[in-house]
C-alpha cells in the first residue's frame, strides 16, 4: 500500500515539476528523497541531499521515444493553388535532327497556261535517209476477147507480185454488147473488178450500155485498187469483167484489150 502511495506521489510531483519548472540536476534527470516510513517524497537538486531516514530516487524527465505509429489515412486533396507568374523566356536550344519525310500530298490544281516563248533557232538538217524500195510492173492483153456466159466474171489478165504494199491501176477498152440488126434496142451492163487469188475484191467499176439496129455502144473503164503481200509471200492480182444486168442470161459481150499497172508503195494508212 505504501508503494502505491509512493508511485502516486511521484506522478503528482512529476506533473507539478512540469508545470512549475523546478530546476533539476543533470541532463534531464530528476532526483527525489522518499521517507522510508511514510513514503513522503520531496524533490531535491542533487543526490547528496537525502536524510538518513530517506531513500534517493531518480528518473528521466523525458521518457524513451515510443515506436512509430501506423501511417494515418491520406488526407483529401487540397484546392489548386493560384497560377504563378510566367517565367522568363529561356534561350533558344540547338536545332534538332531532321525528321523523316512525310507522305506525298495530293496534287494541286493545274496552274494557268504561261505565255508562249519565243521560237528557238532552227536545228541543223538531219542526214539523208536511205532510198526507199520502189518497183512497178505493167501487164496487158490484146483483144478482141469474149465475155460469156452472161453474169460471170472472166479473167482478162493477171500478174503476181512479191511481198510489199501495191497500188493497182486497171483499164479495159472496147467493151461492147451483141449487135442488133433489127427490132428494138437492147440494154446491158458491164462490170469489171480486181481480185486476188482467193477472189477477194481489191477495186472495181461498172457501166450500163446498149445496142440498136443503127448504133452499138462501145465503153472503156479505168479504176484503181490495192493489196498487201505478207512478208515472205506473193500475191496474185487478176483483172476480171462480165456482161449482163441482173436477170440477163442470154447476152454475150466482148472487149478489145485489158491492162494492169502495179507499183510498190511504202504502205497504206
Amino acid at each position: 500500500m505504501k508503494t502505491i502511495r509512493a508511485l502516486l506521489a511521484i506522478l503528482s510531483v512529476t506533473a507539478a515539476l512540469a508545470l512549475t519548472g523546478v530546476p533539476t540536476y543533470g541532463q534531464g534527470v530528476i532526483f527525489a528523497c522518499v521517507t522510508k516510513t511514510t513514503g513522503q517524497l520531496r524533490i531535491v537538486s542533487a543526490p547528496g541531499q537525502c536524510k538518513l531516514n530517506e531513500a534517493l530516487m531518480s528518473w528521466n524527465e523525458v521518457g524513451p521515444q515510443g515506436p512509430v505509429g501506423p501511417a494515418g489515412p491520406t488526407g483529401p486533396a487540397g484546392a489548386a493553388g493560384a497560377t504563378g507568374p510566367a517565367g522568363v523566356t529561356g534561350a533558344v536550344g540547338p536545332a534538332g535532327p531532321a525528321g523523316p519525310a512525310g507522305p506525298a500530298g495530293i496534287a494541286g490544281p493545274a496552274g494557268p497556261a504561261g505565255t508562249a516563248g519565243a521560237a528557238g533557232p532552227a536545228g541543223p538538217a538531219g542526214p539523208a535517209g536511205p532510198a526507199g524500195v520502189s518497183q512497178a510492173r505493167f501487164v496487158g492483153t490484146a483483144g478482141p476477147g469474149l465475155l460469156q456466159p452472161a453474169g460471170q466474171l472472166v479473167t482478162l489478165v493477171e500478174t503476181t507480185v512479191p511481198e510489199g504494199s501495191w497500188v493497182v491501176v486497171a483499164t479495159v477498152t472496147g467493151l461492147k454488147g451483141p449487135e442488133v440488126f433489127a427490132g428494138s434496142a437492147q440494154q446491158f451492163g458491164f462490170q469489171c473488178q480486181l481480185q486476188d487469188a482467193n477472189n477477194q475484191f481489191m477495186g472495181g467499176a461498172s457501166v450500163v450500155g446498149g445496142s440498136s439496129p443503127d448504133v452499138q455502144d462501145v465503153h472503156a473503164l479505168a479504176f484503181t485498187g490495192g493489196t498487201i503481200a505478207p512478208t515472205g509471200q506473193t500475191q496474185t492480182i487478176r483483172l476480171k469483167c462480165s456482161i449482163g444486168l441482173p436477170g440477163q442470161t442470154d447476152v454475150e459481150g466482148a472487149f478489145d484489150g485489158g491492162q494492169i499497172l502495179v507499183f510498190e508503195v511504202g504502205g497504206f494508212f
